[in-house]
């Protein structure tokens, strides 16, 4: 199967051009914990969804430029989700806010993230095997507001490095200034990133 469909970083907040769903993915055992609808026995599909990108999101400097919100969270719980796409499911949370290192963003918020489960076919779909986030986990996120829903859909792929809990909670409050020392290298690097961020060219266009 493969289905080809296109995406606006307007629209969905994302970095997305192109998708090809491959025919080809894994099978196993569904762990129930990320969807309670399922059973402790029933068997999911787990297939890779291919993507090209509006510029390079391993570049940091390019991320941070394309982001309106760069902070780090702790993920409180996973919503119903709702797709904004037809063929690419997305899967919403509710985020604290820990401390904030661009953007206007504080308190709970909800984001969005590229892939989640296609009910109807029993699969789970993830963007170039991008694992979704979990509850009760932190993460230094960068994201892109969608005004019209309220979300903050995050950077695919390279949009959630971890962050120790404790270390989030620590974090709370700081604002934008730098943490005391010993600051994790992610978030160190970030703030240089923010310092020296590229806006990226509307036709620049990153192939696979």
């Amino acid at each position: 199967m493969n289905v080809r469909t296109t995406s606006s970083r307007a629209s969905g907040g994302a970095l997305l051009i192109t998708l090809l769903i491959a025919g080809c993915g894994s099978t196993a055992p569904h762990d129930p914990a990320s969807d309670q609808a399922s059973s402790a026995s029933s068997v999911m599909k787990t297939v890779s969804v291919e993507a090209s990108w509006a510029y390079d999101i391993e570049d940091q400097t390019l991320v941070a430029g394309a982001s309106d919100s760069i902070f780090v969270g702790t993920v409180l719980e996973k919503l119903d989700s709702t797709s904004r796409m037809a063929d690419l499911p997305e899967t919403q949370y509710t985020v604290h806010v820990n401390s904030v290192l661009k953007g206007d963003v504080s308190g709970d918020i909800t984001i969005s993230q590229q892939g989640g489960i296609d009910a109807e076919k029993n699969t789970l779909l993830l963007l170039e095997n991008d694992p979704l986030v979990e509850a009760g986990s932190a993460y230094l996120f960068t994201a892109v507001l969608d005004p019209k829903v309220g979300w903050y859909t995050i950077t695919p792929v390279t949009g959630h490095q971890d962050i120790p809990v404790d270390t989030a909670s620590q974090l709370e409050g700081a604002g934008r200034g730098r943490a005391a020392p010993p600051e994790l290298q992610s978030v160190t690097d970030m703030r240089i990133a923010i310092e020296n961020e590229v806006v990226p060219s509307e036709n620049e266009v990153t192939p696979n």
